[in-house]
């Protein structure tokens, strides 16, 4: 099993290498970076998009929104501050010789990613020609930068498609539920 455990770190870093030192070219260098990195307060223009979109649009929206955003928060919660801190694993650039700060294990941005897309496909399917692409593209951008191995990504994808799932699967389903007990109680004080 040890064996195993370290075949499997070493293809993950074998893989790292190659695409951070040898798939370099003019036109990944100047685009990739945007799907790791947008603009600078990107998760502050995210809420302040996705308030006047919960402001403006159907309820049906709004509600996914809503759960999209928790699913979110809870899928960094999960990759940043739990399963950063009990791994410990250090950034691949670390072992570069450059000096680094964080954790790698697992990618927040591809859970986060993730947990945003596995909810939103779920609730929106003709969507998912546009989301996956771009989940494919963050992803594939921290290993470009140098942020993350290749595994630590896919780790943070496994993190944010059972979060996002799981946020779709129990949360949703008991908010319209409710919704439903709302409109029920209405219709009968209304006849009474």
């Amino acid at each position: 099993m040890i064996i195993l455990f370290f075949l499997i770190d070493e293809a993950d870093r074998w893989l790292f290498r190659q695409i951070y030192l040898h798939w370099r070219h003019s036109w990944l260098d100047a685009t990739i970076p945007y799907f790791s990195h947008p603009f600078s307060h990107y998760k502050l223009v995210l809420l302040i998009a996705a308030a006047l979109l919960i402001i403006f649009t159907r309820r049906r929206m709004r509600t996914t929104i809503i759960f999209l955003l928790a699913a979110v928060i809870i899928s960094d919660i999960v990759s940043s501050r739990i399963l950063k801190n009990l791994y410990g694993l250090a950034r691949p650039l670390a072992d570069l010789g450059q000096t680094v700060s964080g954790y790698s294990f697992p990618s927040s941005h591809a859970a986060n990613t993730w947990a945003a897309i596995s909810l939103f496909q779920q609730e929106n399917p003709p969507f998912r020609p546009v989301l996956w692409p771009t989940g494919f593209l963050v992803c594939f951008s921290r290993i470009y930068v140098g942020s993350h191995y290749p595994g630590d990504v896919l780790a943070g994808a496994v993190v944010g498609i059972a979060v996002g799932l799981s946020v779709h699967r129990f949360l949703l389903p008991s908010e319209r539920a409710w919704d439903r007990i709302k409109t029920q109680c209405r219709s009968w004080i209304r006849r009474n």
